[in-house]
């Protein structure tokens, strides 16, 4: 496998602007979904949707301006659910955070937010969330810095739209922001690795949420050292970071990029 820039082909829509800490998902298995984000500038937000067709390699604007304006923040999470629509979570303006659940339907335009009940998760941003077992798992994520201790998990029933905080079992992981989740659907699980704690340090593990027990298994302890000559060094793990990528292929875990918080890292790592 390699890297492969991406040219876009004549026709769609101007592309979206610079910007970074959107709001990303995939759609309908063809395309692929943006929101939000910051310029340059943090206060610089961006109040928009686009979609852009991996076949045809081309943007498709679908709302824009004030009709966007739920979107317009940082660090929200974005998540498919099926048919058109898009459920957005949390996020943050740069100086207010936000516990909202919005959704979009990608086909009409139409952006509202849905009132649920339950074990309501606090304000976030840099949280994630799966879709599993008729619901919306929600790990992690906090008010800049995490906002609990322990890595908490929040489920969202799609059938009463009721919040339940799950009571979790197993060697449970640290509260942790800016992390990253990959799902498993053979096991039903989710791989979550990095991040930083409430010490703005980064977490150096890798642990696996199996939903059907509600277990966190401990799998791998990762390099702690943010000293540059040991970005050098040879190691059989990766080292901690946070703000990196993930994603679970074909029974392999791999992780990209992201920063140990005094260097930006381009390695790529599989867990097999």
């Amino acid at each position: 496998m390699e890297w492969v820039k991406v040219e876009l082909r004549p026709g769609g829509d101007d592309p979206p602007l610079p910007r970074r800490s959107c709001a990303m998902c995939s759609y309908k298995n063809s395309s692929l979904i943006i929101a939000g984000g910051a310029g340059d500038n943090p206060e610089d937000l961006m109040s928009d949707l686009y979609e852009f067709n991996v076949s045809t390699r081309q943007w498709r604007k679908i709302i824009s301006g004030e009709a966007a304006s739920k979107l317009c923040l940082c660090g929200q999470s974005a998540t498919w659910i099926g048919g058109s629509k898009i459920l957005f979570f949390g996020g943050s303006t740069g100086l207010e955070y936000m516990s909202d659940l919005v959704e979009v339907n990608v086909d009409t335009g139409k952006v509202r937010t849905i009132k649920c009940s339950g074990d309501l998760p606090s304000a976030r941003y840099k949280h994630q969330v799966e879709i599993h077992g008729g619901g919306m798992w929600l790990i992690g994520g906090g008010n800049f810095r995490p906002n609990e201790e322990e890595l908490y998990v929040y489920f969202l029933d799609f059938s009463d739209m009721h919040w339940h905080c799950i009571k979790t079992n197993g060697d449970i992981p640290q509260g942790r922001v800016a992390h990253s989740c990959s799902y498993d659907p053979v096991e039903g699980s989710v791989y979550v690795w990095g991040g930083f704690t409430s010490g703005l340090t980064c977490v150096p593990s890798l642990d696996k949420f199996i939903f059907e027990t509600k277990t966190w298994v401990r799998l791998d302890k990762c390099r702690e050292s943010r000293d540059e000559g040991d970005l050098k060094t040879k190691s059989p793990s990766p080292i901690a970071r946070s703000f990196h990528g993930s994603s679970f292929l074909n029974g392999a875990l791999y992780a990209f990029f992201g920063s140990n918080g005094s260097h930006k890292l381009r390695d790529i790592w599989a867990w097999r």
